[in-house]
């Protein structure tokens, strides 16, 4: 990798460096626990998500946001993906705000249907008025259910009004696009 760092690390990357001759040509992107906000800049190259990103908080407010720049890609290893308010009572965010000419892209790195978990919001990431934007995004060929969701879609949202979702695209998953499931 031409740059491999932790998933609360502080970086500005900024979207003229250049990246060339380095085994892999992604930034290495290790999951972990993101607990304040984190904002994942656009880079010349893609960012390599090799284990589950949580994105949740063990305390009251502030809670965090996950931000991906426009023109942003993120590739994902079979067991990664991304839980928004993962296994607590306390609301988080993603804010993935792409352009029509910048949009942002998830997919697998290996480049296959079924190639990593998928986004996925849970019960607890709308509370307290917290809200998530997926705007001018690409989430193609998840749904592998490695991580234990028991889901095998792009993306799923479960028992939450989350996120509010314009003009994205979910292909190639290997069952469902997005699945949700509401209160009944």
């Amino acid at each position: 990798y031409p740059l491999y760092i932790a998933a609360n690390a502080s970086l500005t990357i900024d979207n003229t460096s250049t990246f060339t001759g380095n085994g892999i040509q992604a930034i290495g992107f290790p999951g972990r626990t993101v607990s304040s906000d984190l904002t994942l800049a656009k880079a010349q190259v893609p960012y390599h998500v090799l284990s589950q990103l949580y994105v949740q908080n063990t305390n009251t407010p502030p809670y965090p946001t996950l931000t991906i720049e426009p023109g942003t890609t993120l590739e994902f290893e079979p067991a990664a993906g991304i839980r928004i308010a993962a296994g607590n009572l306390y609301p988080a965010s993603l804010v993935a705000d792409g352009t029509e000419a910048q949009p942002i892209t998830f997919t697998s790195f290996n480049g296959e249907a079924g190639g990593w978990s998928g986004i996925y919001f849970t019960n607890d990431s709308d509370d307290d008025g917290v809200t998530s934007v997926m705007d001018w995004c690409n989430v193609n060929r998840a749904g592998a259910n490695l991580a234990g969701f028991g889901h095998t879609a792009n993306i799923y949202c479960l028992l939450t009004s989350q996120p509010t979702i314009t003009n994205s695209s979910f292909l190639n998953s290997s069952d469902l696009g997005m699945k949700l499931d509401t209160y009944s």
